[in-house]
């Protein structure tokens, strides 16, 4: 979105706003206050035939760092298309859009009048944890909120590296991990723990010589970027610069099992069933 496309924005808008289950606002903001309202990443908007019909945004729900990774969403379709899933495709990508930027929570206050929102939400992930009654009043009528939120299953959470126990005692006496290549690619390859195994499997395989790094993201003074560098949906986090080992919580032992096939140590395994249990679980 950039500030050419405000007119298309902010009619959209106004058709949400004459709904009357869309905001308490009653009228669209100036572009400058919804500029200065919402945050400069994540702005997206939904084209057909070079015509917007529709638009995504996050804002901040506080100004509290410990809150720096949590936004409110706002998505808004054109009514002449509502129904023909640009809201879903919206959302999604908005999702998508907030993990590579870090954030880890996603909040939505949705009146619960506006169930094709409600559900739209929902089968993007989002989960209603409270109805605020009476939250505000709305031409004479004391309106009820539902709110939803979106737990990231990659931002926040513990990223692992795979390298060889000759490097990980190098690393361990110099305090700072570096390996081959960095220099030449400017970032370290991790993963989630679901994707650990895989990747073992793709790129060291039959290897008996391996540790893997659980690192604490929080104690990185770098940053921490979820990408494909080669054109995948699949979003790894690649760390841009030196790992100090004091960010290194936990280091296992994982050589290659007998069959040939990586399997994540002991101590993982259950941490990983209930994220894929979790997954399974989110709706579709």
């Amino acid at each position: 979105m950039t500030p050419a496309d405000w007119v298309s924005v902010c009619a959209i808008y106004e058709e949400g706003v004459a709904t009357g289950n869309a905001t308490f606002q009653t009228a669209a903001p100036s572009w400058d206050d919804w500029d200065a309202g919402h945050l400069a990443e994540c702005r997206l908007v939904g084209v057909d035939r070079d015509a917007i019909v529709g638009w995504a945004a996050l804002s901040r729900v506080s100004s509290r760092c410990v809150y720096a990774g949590v936004a409110e969403v706002s998505v808004y379709v054109s009514g002449s298309e509502r129904g023909a899933g640009v809201g879903r495709q919206l959302l999604e990508a908005l999702v998508a859009e907030s993990e590579r930027c870090g954030l880890w929570t996603l909040q939505a206050g949705i009146f619960p009048e506006n169930i094709a929102s409600v559900v739209l939400h929902e089968r993007c992930g989002f989960r209603v944890v409270g109805r605020r009654e009476k939250l505000g009043e709305m031409a004479g009528r004391w309106r009820d909120v539902l709110l939803l939120e979106r737990r990231s299953s990659i931002v926040g959470v513990a990223i692992y590296h795979i390298t060889s126990a000759d490097a990980a005692r190098e690393a361990a006496l110099s305090g700072t991990y570096t390996p081959k290549g960095f220099d030449a690619e400017g970032f370290i390859h991790c993963s989630y723990l679901h994707q650990v195994c895989a990747v073992a499997n793709r790129v060291f395989a039959g290897r008996s010589d391996l540790v893997l790094f659980e690192i604490d993201r929080a104690r990185l003074s770098c940053k921490v970027v979820n990408e494909n560098l080669e054109g995948g949906a699949e979003l790894f986090p690649h760390v841009y610069g030196r790992v100090p080992m004091n960010a290194v919580v936990a280091v296992y032992e994982f050589p290659c099992a007998s069959d040939r096939e990586f399997e994540l140590p002991h101590p993982l395994t259950v941490e990983t069933t209930k994220f894929l249990e979790t997954d399974r679980a989110a709706p579709r």
